[in-house]
């Protein structure tokens, strides 16, 4: 099954299952223009040919020449301009040591998204009848394994022009990686330079945050609504009641999900969320054509260790001011809601009235 991305833009699939530019460089970039790129100093030029040195996948983040940043959207490569709530994609780039390196061209590089797992790869569609820009799920460590010609679609040449890059097609030369103008619109190949279709790209370095997140142990606080009702566990649902000193309400656990820039962006930031003691995680199923929210035996961390979200447990958790939502990423719209005293948390795509969707999370650790 494969999932496809709109026109010529990238397309996720899922064939070949293996275990993974703002467009100024940030290495040193002094020289012309031709010059290697230092982030891919293993590579050197010589009389008698390349010599190389193997080195391991380096990170960065990559946006275009009006400053959007490459995210991946729900298994689409998208252009977006840069602002809260949205998670660039961490692109691993590793040197490719099947074909050579060349002043003309560039470096031979492989790119990946999704910790190495989601590789770019530039095939001939029969139906578009032109290449297209794709998403292969292929290990990225095990394509510098791979010999001509299996290993040439995922292959792409960068190379510097000033203080930017370009990423030529490897198996379709005078193919190039690029946006468009209009934002949003998914990352796609070009062979019509200079046009409307901006080739060049800046690679930097993630934030150190993004690049070794050392998560441990999930977040914990407390929940009321606007009517400062709390949660408490009744009989294996949580059900929101009166706050009072006799309420033994229950303590909340959330952990973002480990892959954010693989969900939809602009949305929140992804979560999953349960309760402490005993280890339950809110979950949203289909049930008789209903979208009903449960609470499931499930440790948190079990979740977050999973290879791709579990997205029936996930919410992208939104704050606005001191209120926050919870909106189910299994259903979009839908959000987790109280209403009267002593009644079930529920999902909800009614906002308002009798449906609360506002609550007040309290961080207490």
């Amino acid at each position: 099954m494969s999932f496809v991305g709109e026109n010529s833009g990238v397309k996720v699939d899922s064939k070949g299952w293996g275990k993974d530019d703002p467009q100024c460089c940030s290495e040193d970039m002094d020289g012309n223009s031709l010059e290697q790129d230092s982030s891919f100093s293993s590579i050197n030029y010589s009389h008698s040919g390349a010599k190389l040195k193997p080195k391991g996948p380096e990170k960065f983040i990559i946006s275009d020449w009006f400053q959007n940043v490459l995210v991946l959207d729900d298994q689409i490569l998208r252009a977006v301009p840069r602002k809260t709530n949205i998670h660039p994609a961490i692109f691993s780039v590793l040197a490719s040591h099947s074909i050579q390196a060349s002043e003309k061209k560039g470096n031979p590089i492989f790119l990946a998204v999704s910790e190495g797992k989601l590789c770019l790869c530039c095939d001939y569609d029969k139906k578009q009848k032109h290449p297209t820009l794709q998403l292969k799920k292929q290990n990225l460590t095990s394509l510098s394994t791979k010999k001509e010609p299996e290993c040439r679609p995922f292959i792409f040449y960068r190379k510097k022009v000033g203080s930017r890059n370009t990423l030529e097609s490897a198996a379709h030369p005078k193919w190039f990686i690029c946006t468009s103008y209009t934002p949003r619109e998914p990352v796609s190949v070009t062979d019509k330079v200079g046009e409307s279709k901006p080739i060049e790209f800046s690679f930097d370095p993630p934030p150190k945050a993004e690049m070794n997140p050392k998560v441990d142990r999930p977040r914990v606080g407390i929940i009321s609504d606007l009517s400062h009702q709390v949660w408490i566990l009744q009989n294996q649902s949580l059900v929101a009641v009166p706050r009072s000193g006799n309420v033994d309400q229950v303590t909340i656990i959330f952990i973002t999900c480990k892959y954010p820039e693989t969900l939809e962006q602009g949305k929140g930031n992804p979560i999953y969320l349960g309760i402490r003691d005993p280890e339950m995680c809110l979950c949203c199923e289909d049930v008789g054509g209903q979208h009903t929210l449960q609470l499931k035996k499930q440790k948190i961390m079990d979740l977050y260790n999973q290879d791709e979200p579990v997205k029936p447990f996930l919410f992208y958790h939104l704050k606005t001011g001191r209120t926050s939502t919870f909106e189910s990423v299994a259903f979009p719209g839908w959000f987790i809601a109280s209403s009267g005293r002593d009644q079930p948390l529920f999902l909800t795509s009614k906002q308002g009235n009798s449906h609360n969707i506002d609550f007040d999370l309290d961080i207490t650790d």
